[in-house]
């Protein structure tokens, strides 16, 4: 059986609510109440953010993502479970692979 060696460690990243509350309304003001998107459920992950902030207990943090991807890639993962760039999110799936045609060398 193998043995595995631990090299290091993540702590879990949990938001403060009262930190997300303190945020929101800013980015609501800034982006538009229909721009600011709830997180994504809690999965597994490597992020050590919260890390950074641990010698400091009197400073608060707040990790949230910035991002961008096609109308439906948030929904899809929120109601479907599928993760933007999955093979069932909708897209333009055209291959881009060479393909020889007749006559000719690839």
């Amino acid at each position: 059986m193998p043995t595995y060696e631990m090299k290091g460690y993540a702590t879990p990243l949990i938001n403060s609510e009262a930190e997300v509350e303190h945020v929101r309304p800013a980015l609501i003001e800034e982006l538009g109440a229909d721009r600011v998107l709830p997180g994504i459920p809690p999965a597994m992950g490597s992020e050590d953010f919260q890390m950074l902030a641990q010698p400091f207990d009197d400073v608060p943090v707040l990790f949230l993502e910035v991002g961008a991807g096609t109308p439906d890639a948030y929904t899809n993962l929120m109601e479907k479970g599928q993760p933007p760039g999955s093979s069932t999110t909708t897209r333009d799936t055209k291959s881009t692979s060479r393909r020889s045609r007749p006559g000719r060398s690839p």
